[in-house]
């Protein structure tokens, strides 16, 4: 009978202390698992509860701080807040979420933002720099039709580059009467030339 009382006082603790936890009640959830460790000192269940009711208030601080952030349009703020939330407490589902759902929002915003700066490089004529913001907008949407279309439109004005500076340096040994030279580059420039033309009437 003692032990069935005892296993009944654990079994009630246990309730008692997840409950609190599903009510963000730290106080109680501390009291209700400090008695189920006591009972059942080795017990796993017991033990990660009674954590969980030590960090509760330090996950709902970094929850309600996040939340603020949030409101006032610090994404980046608010994020780093909810992933410190879910570091205290990895099983909290409100920790989990709101990081997983405020990383989904800072990449789209991210991407957005790469999309933007990509194709304003292109239009400065800015290659390299359009090469870094394809990247960064790639990382996080690889498949999206923008990427494919800034691809494209890069790979064509990075050809374009070349075929002049393929003009240019063959110019420059025409001028210094390297025929053999300028006739070499003229060549490669040409056969550059027609693969423009044809992906530009492949478009």
């Amino acid at each position: 009978r003692l032990e069935a009382s005892r296993a009944q006082r654990f079994r009630l603790a246990m309730e008692e202390g997840r409950a609190a936890l599903g009510r963000a009640d730290p106080a109680d959830a501390t009291a209700a698992f400090a008695i189920a460790v006591a009972i059942e000192p080795g017990n796993d269940e017991a033990r990660a509860g009674a954590e969980r009711a030590r960090n509760m208030p330090a996950v709902l601080e970094a929850l309600a701080g996040g939340k603020l952030l949030e409101d006032a349009g610090d994404l980046d703020g608010a994020l780093a807040r909810y992933r410190d939330a879910a570091a205290l407490d990895p099983t909290s589902p409100r920790a989990r979420d709101d990081a997983a759902r405020l990383a989904a929002a800072v990449a789209e915003r991210d991407y957005l933002r790469a999309v933007s700066d990509a194709l304003a490089r292109l239009e400065r004529n800015d290659l390299r720099g359009a090469s870094a913001a394809l990247e960064r907008a790639r990382a996080v949407h690889p498949a999206a039709p923008e990427v494919k279309d800034i691809a494209r439109r890069l790979a064509g004005a990075t050809q374009r580059a070349t075929l002049e500076g393929l003009r240019r340096q063959a110019a420059a040994l025409e001028a210094g009467e390297d025929w053999q030279g300028a006739l070499g580059l003229y060549r490669k420039a040409l056969a550059l030339e027609s693969t423009l033309a044809e992906a530009h009437y492949l478009e």
